[in-house]
Protein backbone atom coordinates (compact mmCIF):
# COMPACT_ATOMS: atom_id res chain seq x y z
CA UNK A 1 0.00 0.00 0.00
CA UNK A 2 2.82 2.31 0.72
CA UNK A 3 4.47 1.49 -2.32
CA UNK A 4 1.28 2.70 -4.51
CA UNK A 5 1.12 5.90 -2.42
CA UNK A 6 4.55 6.85 -3.10
CA UNK A 7 3.77 6.46 -6.54
CA UNK A 8 1.01 8.53 -7.36
CA UNK A 9 2.68 11.00 -4.65
CA UNK A 10 5.55 11.05 -6.96
CA UNK A 11 3.41 10.69 -10.31
CA UNK A 12 1.17 13.78 -9.25
CA UNK A 13 4.29 16.25 -7.89
CA UNK A 14 5.79 15.95 -11.26
CA UNK A 15 2.64 17.38 -12.95
CA UNK A 16 1.54 19.76 -10.56
CA UNK A 17 2.90 23.58 -10.87
CA UNK A 18 4.29 25.15 -8.48
CA UNK A 19 5.74 22.18 -7.06
CA UNK A 20 4.27 21.07 -3.50
CA UNK A 21 6.24 20.18 -0.15
CA UNK A 22 7.27 17.09 0.06
CA UNK A 23 4.89 14.41 2.11
CA UNK A 24 5.72 13.90 5.83
CA UNK A 25 5.98 10.02 4.91
CA UNK A 26 4.02 6.85 4.27
CA UNK A 27 0.48 6.85 6.00
CA UNK A 28 1.12 2.85 6.80
CA UNK A 29 3.78 1.65 9.50
CA UNK A 30 4.85 -2.04 9.05
CA UNK A 31 2.46 -4.14 10.31
CA UNK A 32 -0.59 -2.42 10.11
CA UNK A 33 -2.39 -4.18 7.61
CA UNK A 34 -2.44 -7.89 7.84
CA UNK A 35 -1.83 -10.13 4.57
CA UNK A 36 -5.20 -12.03 3.33
CA UNK A 37 -4.52 -16.00 2.61
CA UNK A 38 -4.12 -15.33 -1.35
CA UNK A 39 -1.30 -13.41 -0.49
CA UNK A 40 -0.10 -15.64 1.94
CA UNK A 41 -0.68 -18.42 -0.28
CA UNK A 42 1.19 -16.87 -2.64
CA UNK A 43 4.03 -16.39 -1.07
CA UNK A 44 4.63 -19.46 0.22
CA UNK A 45 4.12 -20.83 -2.96
CA UNK A 46 6.84 -18.08 -4.70
CA UNK A 47 9.09 -18.90 -1.73
CA UNK A 48 9.72 -22.08 -3.71
CA UNK A 49 11.63 -20.45 -6.64
CA UNK A 50 14.71 -18.82 -6.05
CA UNK A 51 15.97 -16.12 -8.26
Amino acid sequence: MNWGYCAADQALRSWYEPALAPGKGVPLKPGDVEPGRCARVSKMMMSVFRV
